[in-house]
């Protein structure tokens, strides 16, 4: 499937979204060992059914490390094992500092695709794949996940979007799914975001052919996000057959609200759906619960995610007109990320190096992530008190 002239730019926020979030967790719950690990479900190694729930509890190099436990002692019939190896990939993924356990991720998941007996298993490896391609932008991401066969062909030696596109084909002839389609729709709704001044609606080149451009890269954002909105449903359905099942819906209603908020950039009659989505992400943190009524703070990684989201989506489309609405999910990012700054290390790490983009110069800065960064953000601080402290404890000239 082609994407025409969409342009592979790393824009801003495939930083923020990429960025693994990792939230606290004031005691661990068992809820996962309580319901899996019974007479009904007796391959469920309980050292996988603790990694599971450290997953859940937003503790990445925990789940990984009990993951690889279970694997070593699983029999590699377990029908468990697709579980430890996607609760190790995803840990491993999320909580990366090196290109080494990046490539590792790529690699278990990779054997996890070899492994899937049926093509929608296979469907959601491919898209775990894709993932990683399309949000780490890493030659050794891509020397790893095109290394071998069935994957080897579809590269396009030169061109990571041609690759990438192929990827993502590939898993839609697999299997039909949500993720693939989003995948495309995040793919041109990034190219847009990159194709307008950072934070705002005004498009970066203004001729006749950027103004067409950009209108088509909305048209298919609209195209495929519709496709993935019609696959949602049976999506959430068939995730009773993953560990993150409760993470399903929340990462849809974001990813909506994501892309459908590049296309009110350029035309505002799609803000009110990416607000509803954005809302409904943020609101599953609170009202998803387990059986002790409990929170899930992998969910708190979604809603400080949707709550900045929405507060840049409002100062780009709507600015002064809302400006107590953009206040108020600055706060609440603000605050939630203060709340424990070692669990939300990742986020203050990337406001750290988004402070040096305030120093870039020259004709092409517009398309310089840093300083597309630092520009939005700066204005964003104008909104929030809170968060422009914050961004001064972190160096930045506000």
């Amino acid at each position: 499937m082609s994407q025409g002239n969409n342009i592979s730019t790393k824009y801003l926020v495939v930083f923020v979204v990429s960025i693994a979030v990792v939230v606290a967790a004031v005691s661990a719950g068992y809820w996962y060992i309580r319901a899996y690990v019974s007479p009904e479900n007796p391959g469920l190694h309980p050292v996988l059914a603790q990694g599971i729930d450290s997953a859940l509890q937003a503790q990445p190099e925990l789940a990984a490390r009990q993951a690889r436990e279970a694997l070593a002692v699983m029999e590699l019939t377990n029908p468990y094992r697709a579980w430890a190896g996607s609760v190790l990939a995803d840990s491993l993924l999320n909580s990366a500092t090196t290109s080494e356990q990046l490539t590792e991720a790529v690699s278990i998941m990779k054997r996890t695709l070899a492994a899937a007996q049926t093509p929608y298993s296979k469907a959601v490896a491919i898209n775990k794949i894709a993932n990683a391609v399309f949000e780490q932008r890493s030659p050794a991401i891509d020397a790893e996940a095109f290394k071998d066969e069935p994957l080897a062909s579809l590269r396009v030696e030169g061109d990571p979007l041609a690759s990438f596109n192929n990827l993502v084909g590939y898993s839609l002839n697999t299997y039909p799914t949500f993720d693939a389609y989003m995948l495309f729709a995040r793919s041109f709704a990034d190219a847009a975001l990159a194709s307008l001044k950072p934070g705002s609606t005004e498009p970066v080149a203004v001729t006749t052919a950027a103004n067409a451009r950009l209108k088509q890269l909305v048209s298919n954002v609209d195209i495929y996000s519709e496709k993935a909105r019609l696959r949602a449903e049976q999506d959430q359905a068939a995730s009773v057959s993953s560990p993150y099942q409760i993470t399903v819906k929340p990462w849809q209603d974001f990813w909506t609200g994501h892309v459908l908020g590049a296309a009110a950039r350029v035309d505002s009659s799609y803000l009110n759906k990416a607000e509803t989505a954005l809302n409904a992400a943020a609101e599953a943190y609170d009202g998803i619960r387990d059986d002790q009524g409990n929170t899930y703070p992998i969910l708190a990684g979604i809603k400080v995610k949707a709550e900045l989201a929405h507060a840049r989506l409002l100062s780009a489309v709507a600015g002064s007109s809302r400006s107590s609405d953009i206040r108020a999910h600055l706060d609440t990012f603000t605050r939630m990320i203060t709340g424990d700054i070692e669990q939300f290390s990742a986020f203050h790490r990337f406001f750290e190096q988004a402070k040096t983009g305030g120093t870039i110069t020259g004709k092409d800065k517009e398309t310089n992530n840093l300083y597309r960064s630092f520009v939005e953000y700066r204005r964003l601080a104008g909104y929030s008190p809170e968060f422009a402290a914050y961004l001064k404890s972190k160096g930045w000239d506000i």
